[in-house]
């Protein structure tokens, strides 16, 4: 799935109650991959978060930065 997120645009921290795993690709822009208790990761252009899906998980757009992640939900094997 592509998502386009505008500067300072929120894709709230989630989870999912399923077995698998998420990864989120920032192909485009800057911002922070978000997860638990607040924690931020800076994210940039190239960086990939894998985790698994029932783990809380969101993304946010730097201030300054239109960002553009593409998401891949792999199920268990």
């Amino acid at each position: 799935m592509n998502f386009n997120l505008a500067a300072g645009q929120l894709f709230p921290v989630h989870k999912h109650p399923a077995d698998g795993q998420v990864s989120i690709h920032v192909v485009g822009g800057k911002g922070f991959f978000l997860g638990a208790d607040g924690a931020e990761i800076v994210a940039e252009m190239g960086d990939i978060l894998v985790s698994d899906i029932s783990e809380p998980h969101g993304v946010r757009a730097a201030e300054d930065s239109d960002m553009r992640i593409l998401v891949t939900i792999a199920p268990p094997f």
